[in-house]
């Protein structure tokens, strides 16, 4: 293969067009004759529905239809389970309440009307009757036998229990020289894309064809359950993505309002349109992070770890879509990248009334990754040692791979780290770093009477989940080249990355290649963008599509040309004989051949294939980063100085879109750290509805970011990539709330919780200063 173009640092190819205004949202879509939809959210966390009465709203001018669930037969059924797993006590929303709202928020009725302004004006004239019940809220009251129930049918809100092991726990925990326990707590946020939710829907009753655009991470997955949900044939139901601003997690989910609004351009008639609110998103879209670990660690004198065990609880929200995928992988990441011969982790994931919890940018992975770390910080610190040599002492070797956790992934396989250089990432940020300098700018800053820190974090990604993802490539009459994949892109660049791959493959220049996603009618099948897994199956599903389209091309111009296929090869778009590059056929000529009424013998016309790329296990990428900090005590104020990280994602195809990728995780990392948290109040009652409570990093809280790439291919896909698009995330409050720690370890502050905005950390220390 050809590596002219895999591996090269190209610009973004859809960044000009974006930043020229000329990118198409989903509220940019204007259709002839499109009415707009309202919702009529619950007030409360836990009720059940009396009568809907919404004569007033009918009399509102512009309204064409009020419906509830009682009105959407079939379509009101509970959704399937993405994610049916063994041990879960699933719990599915509808598109509408079905007699009973789950968390404050939850869609009730919704208004159909000419205009965006009548419906929401309808919206709020629509009476409902409600019969409450008091809400659980706290994730470790849910499970109590005289709790409230979230959903009656479940006892104790017990949504999944799970426990994996290997080796024997309590015996190394009783031998082992050294024990500690630990508590620690990270609260909730989101993924607060800059573009909210929205689907338009339109249908053609003569065609009988319903087009669904939606800014969604997930096309295939919706079109599935609209197809399902309303009684169609897949082949009927076409789903958009246009350009989205933003996903993170949160737009993986099918939610309520992509089989209601559907259900509503079918029932009226006509296109329908709906675009979520702010306040619609914080208090209806998913949400993430809420955990509470009860963890105990034995280690011997040189901080080597003998035996973890973690008990922890997860907060699922009200409804579980995708199972327990977050918890598990919590508990897979717990291990990282450490040869911890005796582990227990014991998950008890709840249901709450409050919204429902999906996967948010590292899905469950920042939370182990904050426990183990922590756990590192707190082994160093009693044995007075130095964290990175605690780490150090614990790290896998490059010789033990592939390496078998003792784990298992959520559907069963084993956590197997297939390839890696665990102790290289560690050295190479540690030099990035000048860790040496670092910590005697330390002991000078202490004197100075200067609080400043320095956190270190290492992490395993579980990136490449499977089980496939496709990818198609044609050659046009002209010799353009587009390349069809079924995952939307929102900032991952798969214009750029996949041209890269589908270039070289073929032997074309990038400038011919027109990269389509996102589409259901460009692709028969497709699962997603999520879990950093795009790049590892769908590159790898193109490369094999190019390379089937290279093959024939190679065929029908051997036979042009009257020559053996070996004798030929392929450069610039050209196919010409080796050696006698004048004796040379373009690919507009092979085209055009192909596409002929008499083309080759035993030929198929046209230049294209559709291929799938299916992975028998999971890929892992690794890290090390770490940060400077400095704090005010008297504010709880934390100034992150800088920043360095070492990472291997295997094979780079684009260092420049890899370094945007772990620098936007970076930030998502610091809200997460330091900013973001939604806050219910004892009643259910969201009390983040706004930017003006949730805070999130502004472009004056990012910093100087230094970085080094470390290349390990996988051995699991041929073009060696291991994925990366969560790796920037997933140790950023581990090490951010280590060099707090660190900095503030004169004062005794313990950080056993995240995030830290002021007020929290402040009280920390106050809390520090009356225990001295």
């Amino acid at each position: 293969m050809s590596t002219k173009w895999f591996g090269a640092a190209i610009p973004r190819r859809q960044d000009a067009r974006l930043v020229r205004g000329e990118g198409r949202f989903l509220d940019d879509i204007v259709l002839p004759r499109m009415a707009h939809v309202a919702f009529v959210r619950s007030l409360h966390p836990n009720a059940a529905l009396g009568a809907i009465d919404a004569a007033t709203a009918m009399q509102v001018p512009g309204v064409l239809e009020v419906v509830s669930h009682a009105d959407l037969g079939e379509a009101g059924r509970p959704f399937l389970q993405l994610l049916p797993h063994h041990g879960l006590a699933s719990a599915t929303w509808s598109a509408l309440a079905p007699g009973r709202v789950c968390f404050a928020g939850e869609a009730i009725a919704a208004v159909a009307a000419e205009s965006f302004a009548a419906a929401q004006l309808a919206a709020e004239a629509v009476a409902v009757e409600y019969r409450t019940s008091a809400p659980i809220i706290d994730l470790e009251s849910a499970q109590r036998p005289d709790s409230p129930l979230v959903h009656p049918d479940i006892p104790r809100n017990l949504a999944m229990h799970m426990v994996e092991q290997c080796g024997d726990v309590e015996a190394a925990l009783r031998s082992a020289p050294h024990r500690l326990k630990e508590r620690f707590r990270i609260t909730r946020g989101g993924g607060m894309p800059l573009e909210p939710r929205g689907v338009i829907a339109d249908y053609d009753l003569n065609r009988r064809e319903l087009t669904v655009w939606s800014s969604t991470q997930e096309p295939h997955t919706v079109r599935n359950t609209i197809a399902t949900m309303l009684g169609l044939q897949r082949h009927m139901v076409r789903v958009i993505a246009p350009d989205t601003g933003g996903g993170f997690g949160t737009k993986i989910n099918v939610y309520p309002e992509e089989i209601l609004v559907p259900w509503l351009a079918m029932r009226l008639g006509r296109p329908v349109k709906w675009v979520e609110t702010r306040s619609e998103h914080m208090l209806s879209a998913t949400q993430e992070r809420e955990q509470i670990h009860d963890i105990e660690v034995g280690f011997d004198e040189s901080g080597r770890l003998l035996a973890l065990k973690n008990v922890f609880y997860h907060d699922m929200g009200a409804y579980a879509p995708r199972g327990g995928a977050v918890p598990h992988n919590t508990s897979a990441a717990l291990i990282g990248p450490y040869r911890i011969p005796n582990v227990r982790s014991e998950i008890a994931a709840v249901y709450t009334n409050t919204a429902t919890v999906s996967a948010y940018r590292g899905a469950g992975q920042p939370q182990g990754v904050f426990v183990i770390e922590r756990a590192m910080d707190r082994i160093a610190a009693h044995l007075g040692r130095d964290p990175a040599e605690v780490r150090r002492v614990n790290t896998i070797l490059s010789d033990a791979f592939p390496y078998d956790t003792g784990l298992t992934n959520l559907l069963g396989g084993a956590v197997e780290y297939e390839s890696g250089d665990f102790l290289g990432t560690l050295d190479k940020a540690l030099e990035l770093a000048d860790y040496a300098g670092l910590r005697a700018r330390q002991v000078e800053a202490r004197k100075a009477g200067r609080y400043f820190g320095i956190g270190i974090a290492n992490y395993v990604e579980l990136p490449g989940r499977g089980p496939w993802a496709g990818g198609g490539v044609r050659v046009e009459h002209d010799g353009s080249v587009p390349v069809y994949t079924g995952a939307p892109s929102q900032g991952q660049g798969h214009e750029t990355t996949m041209a890269q791959i589908c270039a070289d493959q073929l032997g074309v220049s990038i400038d011919r290649i027109k990269v389509l996603a996102g589409d259901t009618a460009l692709i028969a099948h497709g699962i997603g963008t999520f879990a950093s897994r795009f790049g590892v199956l769908g590159g790898n599903a193109v490369r094999l599509s190019a390379l089937e389209v290279k093959e024939k091309i190679l065929r029908i111009a051997g036979e042009m040309l009257e020559t053996s296929v070996a004798d030929l090869e392929i450069e610039d778009g050209k196919v010409s004989i080796v050696g006698v590059p004048d004796k040379s056929l373009s690919f507009e000529a092979v085209a055009r051949k192909a596409l002929r009424a008499a083309g080759p013998d035993g030929e198929e016309p046209g230049l294209e294939a559709t291929r799938y790329f299916k992975t028998s296990n999971i890929t892992y990428s690794n890290g090390t980063h770490i940060a400077t900090v400095e704090v005010e005590p008297a504010t709880g104020q934390v100034q992150v100085l800088k920043y360095f990280l070492a990472h291997d994602c295997g094979r780079v195809i684009n260092p420049m879109i890899v370094e945007g990728q772990i620098m936007g995780g970076i930030a998502c990392g610091i809200g997460n750290a330091l900013l973001e948290e939604h806050a219910y109040n004892s009643e259910g009652q969201l009390q983040t509805g706004s930017f003006m409570d949730y805070a999130m990093p502004r472009a004056a809280d990012m910093l100087e970011i230094h970085m080094v790439h470390q290349e390990t291919p996988s051995t699991l896909n041929p073009l060696g990539i291991k994925g990366v698009g969560e790796a920037g995330t997933i140790p950023v409050p581990a090490v951010i709330c280590s060099a707090i720690e660190d900095a503030l370890r004169p004062l005794g502050v313990k950080i056993n919780e995240a995030p830290l905005p002021p007020f929290r950390l402040w009280k920390l220390i106050r809390a520090a200063a009356k225990a001295a």
